[in-house]
């Protein structure tokens, strides 16, 4: 079972990586974000012909033991959290869609055949949601806080302003592109030059480095740098991958909660994960 959620949550190449993983799909995620951005429900629709049935069963269940998990310790978080990624349900819908998916999850993945498990799940979201879509973007953003470590999200939670998730969104995407642009030793280079500046001369260092960078990103930016290297490098190597639909994943997290909320919802995945090893 450990394996399969993996699949989620870190994929390796193949099998359903370009799916459900970080790969150059927004598929499988429709989070409360400017929608104007991607279609993910039709790429998905367009792409789960390719899916093999049992494997996205199971991935989905993986999906399905963490969101129960998080009900059961903390259900205002998990009424908060299906809200946020089903922007099509009304807020009187999204408690119903969540009993839904709780009392109707175990029949659907023990009793449906691959068949039409594939077809419930690819078809257009009605208004009120589907639990099976639910499901999916869940899967999204387990794979964004299994991604990001703990010292890493609490920088950036600590720094990234609090907005509309569109503008939050452009703000992560520039950033990201800022990133993206670094190479590995331009990176190391500024992480050693602020990392040796005192704290009041820190942002006169990096505006020495990079002057073009947006007043409001500089903060965020100079935070991260100040991380320790090998977390810095690792942030680095995924954060600036990121397509735009994982960048408004992220921009919906660190926009919608505080980083207690992000940390318990972190933990109670990784206990997810531990207790199907």
């Amino acid at each position: 079972a450990s394996v399969l959620c993996r699949f989620i949550i870190e994929p390796t190449p193949g099998g359903l990586t370009k799916h459900f993983g970080f790969a150059d799909t927004a598929a499988v995620v429709s989070a409360g974000m400017d929608q104007s951005a991607f279609d993910p429900d039709h790429e998905f629709r367009r792409q789960a012909a390719e899916w093999d049935g049992q494997l996205v069963r199971r991935a989905l269940s993986c999906s399905y033991e963490w969101i129960s998990r998080v009900g059961r310790s903390s259900p205002e978080i998990a009424i908060s959290l299906a809200a946020a990624i089903t922007p099509e349900a009304s807020a009187d819908q999204v408690v119903p869609l969540l009993n839904t998916m709780f009392s109707e999850s175990p029949r659907f993945f023990n009793e449906t055949d691959n068949f039409d498990f594939l077809h419930g799940i690819q078809d257009p979201v009605p208004p009120g949601g589907r639990f099976s879509a639910l499901l999916l973007r869940l899967g999204q953003v387990a794979a964004c806080l299994q991604r990001i470590s703990v010292l890493q999200l609490l920088h950036m939670t600590s720094n990234v302003r609090k907005d509309t998730i569109a503008r939050q969104t452009e703000f992560m995407s520039t950033m990201r592109d800022i990133f993206a642009r670094w190479t590995p030793e331009q990176l190391h280079r500024y992480h050693m030059v602020i990392s040796r500046a005192p704290m009041q001369l820190e942002r006169m260092e990096f505006l020495k480095l990079e002057p073009e960078v947006p007043i409001d990103l500089q903060l965020v930016i100079i935070e991260m740098l100040k991380l320790p290297w090998h977390e810095l490098e690792e942030f680095h190597q995924w954060f600036s991958r990121r397509n735009p639909a994982h960048i408004g994943i992220l921009a919906l997290l660190l926009g919608s909660y505080e980083s207690t909320v992000l940390l318990n919802l972190q933990g109670t995945l990784i206990e997810t994960i531990t207790s199907s090893e």
